[in-house]
């Protein structure tokens, strides 16, 4: 996950459509020579992790085998001409669903609802959503949104559409299957150049882990739905030539009308699991000093968003580590007048040369002075009761970090938004969009 890329080719292996499978064969040296081309080029590698990548496409072709399976027994049993039938039923029950969902939001919030919100490097995300009061048709008009970046925040197009298409499945009450047919009253509009719809030749590795969140939070808030969450994926990862590890760590979601957000939870584009702390340390020089709710971190209102955690880890030896993160200097906002939730902050404890040339010497007396827990401001930058002596240095949201063995890097995600002052009456007037 590289923060610094310029061009796509700096971001890995590109591929376009390829055959995996040519007469029911698996072209793993196809897919080898593909994975391993970057390489090729000055100061890129090719995949590391070749085996496992490998393993992973043929787990997907599997994936696909069975789908075929269970489609061909639909087949068999019901005929081509009902099982047809009935996906175009599916998608037109969405669409309905999708219309009725638009209709409600116009009804209560108005037919032009604009929104906008800005990434952390300044580049506005502008959106303009228009609703046919009478057919729930909608354009979604993005004009207005920053110029294409010098950076992996560039978001691809068909992201773009994944982040609209699961906000219009969020605000349907119907328990409708994500399908297109949600798509079907939505007309988009991106200018190509911008930020969400680069050139081709462009780096977009953040685009899908963290620009689509921004899209997500712009679009929520044009539809009054919830305020903005945490805010994006906090990617961290770490390796060095015979390891590999990464992880997207949790944050606070938004609150919305009549509910207060959840605490430490993956909001929106993603939902991945966290690795259990007992294999982490088996498995990765690192040890987890700690994992906890950031209290207090949530936005205020009459319903209160979600609060961050905290996560910090002891690094045993020496790894190259990434930080691919926002929020780190714009907070989640509210809405209706809700609290801002608190932005996230990456920081990274160095141990002092005295400290380090200990440590040099004797690793195991590095386990016995780093205490496990929360520390208190003293015992990062002096000694107390023995604790190691640490320099403090802020990491920023994107970084790519030369950790020495017995350095910490602890990452604080944000909170979300809150949802109307916390003064406001229990009653709403206006009613929400769900009743």
């Amino acid at each position: 996950m590289p923060p610094f890329s310029k061009t796509l080719q700096e971001e890995g292996a590109a591929i376009k459509t390829v055959k995996l499978i040519e007469d029911g064969i698996f072209q793993e040296e196809r897919i080898r020579e593909l994975l391993l081309k970057p390489g090729k080029c000055a100061r890129m590698s090719g995949c590391r992790t070749l085996e496992d990548s490998i393993s992973d496409l043929h787990a997907q072709v599997a994936a696909n085998k069975r789908g075929m399976q269970l489609l061909k027994e639909l087949m068999e049993t019901y005929g081509y001409e009902v099982v047809q039938a009935y996906m175009g039923y599916i998608q037109d029950f969405a669409e309905s669903s999708a219309r009725d969902a638009l209709k409600r939001v116009a009804k209560f919030y108005g037919t032009t609802l604009p929104s906008v919100d800005y990434m952390d490097d300044g580049s506005e995300i502008r959106l303009k959503i228009e609703i046919d009061p009478e057919t729930g048709s909608s354009c979604f008009d993005f004009t207005g949104t920053s110029s294409q970046v010098l950076n992996s925040t560039n978001c691809p197009t068909a992201v773009v559409y994944s982040a609209i298409i699961y906000c219009i499945r969020c605000i349907v009450d119907a328990d409708i299957p994500l399908n297109q047919g949600c798509m079907r009253p939505i007309r988009v509009v991106l200018e190509r150049g911008s930020i969400l719809s680069p050139d081709d030749e462009l780096p977009v590795v953040a685009g899908n882990v963290l620009t689509s969140q921004r899209v997500t939070d712009v679009i929520f808030t044009a539809l009054r739905a919830v305020a903005c969450s945490h805010g994006c994926m906090n990617n961290f990862t770490m390796g060095s030539s015979d390891v590999a590890y990464y992880e997207t760590i949790c944050g606070g979601s938004g609150a919305g009308d009549g509910f207060n957000g959840t605490s430490a939870v993956h909001t929106h584009m993603t939902n991945t699991r966290m690795t259990d702390p007992e294999i982490l340390e088996t498995r990765y020089p690192v040890i987890l000093r700690f994992f906890r709710i950031r209290r207090g971190s949530g936005g205020n209102g009459k319903y209160k968003g979600g609060d961050g955690v905290v996560r910090s880890f002891l690094f045993l030896q020496d790894l190259t580590a990434v930080l691919l993160t926002e929020r780190r200097v714009l907070e989640p906002k509210g809405l209706f007048g809700g609290g801002n939730g608190m932005k996230g902050l990456n920081m990274v404890y160095v141990p002092n040369e005295d400290t380090a040339a200990r440590w040099s010497v004797s690793p195991q007396e590095m386990l016995h002075d780093v205490r496990r827990g929360e520390w208190t401001r003293e015992e990062e930058t002096r000694s107390s009761d023995g604790f190691a002596v640490y320099r403090a240095r802020n990491a920023g949201g994107k970084n790519v970090l030369a950790v020495r063995c017995g350095d910490i890097l602890t990452i604080h995600t944000g909170g979300g938004g809150g949802c109307y002052p916390e003064e406001a009456k229990q009653e709403n007037k206006r009613g929400t969009i769900h009743d």
